[in-house]
């Protein structure tokens, strides 16, 4: 960010959960341009409070956001900026995939996470 000369645009917070609920319902959308992530809490933790998601369209973010975001071309940067516009200056589109996000995200849980891995485990023994 130094090199870039943005630093002096860039906060970094450190603080509890509470605080990240609050920075995700408070944010007009969640952009994640990586172009590879492990599971996507972040995507999922955003979704599940109404946050719109924008992000790559590679590894597992299309299959954990699937109809609940937009998505780019992380190696696009014409079509990343088209997107992020299209999204970002669209309030209905906004509020569109706010509500879709809390639907897709309770399809996620820890509970469930534990179930499906026991059952798993189970047909291997």
């Amino acid at each position: 960010m130094e090199s870039l000369g943005i630093f002096h645009l860039v906060r970094y917070v450190s603080g509890s959960d509470p605080q990240l609920a609050g920075f995700y319902q408070r944010a007009r959308a969640l952009v994640v341009p990586s172009s590879y992530e492990g599971f996507c809490i972040p995507l999922v933790e955003a979704m599940g409070l109404g946050c719109p998601v924008i992000c790559s369209d590679r590894g597992p973010m299309p299959e954990v956001v699937e109809d609940a975001g937009a998505y780019f071309n992380p190696g696009d940067i014409d079509h990343m900026q088209h997107v992020l516009e299209k999204v970002l200056f669209d309030d209905s589109l906004l509020e569109d995939l706010s509500g879709r996000g809390p639907r897709r995200a309770s399809l996620f849980s820890w509970d469930r996470t534990a179930r499906e891995t026991l059952d798993v485990y189970r047909t291997l023994l």
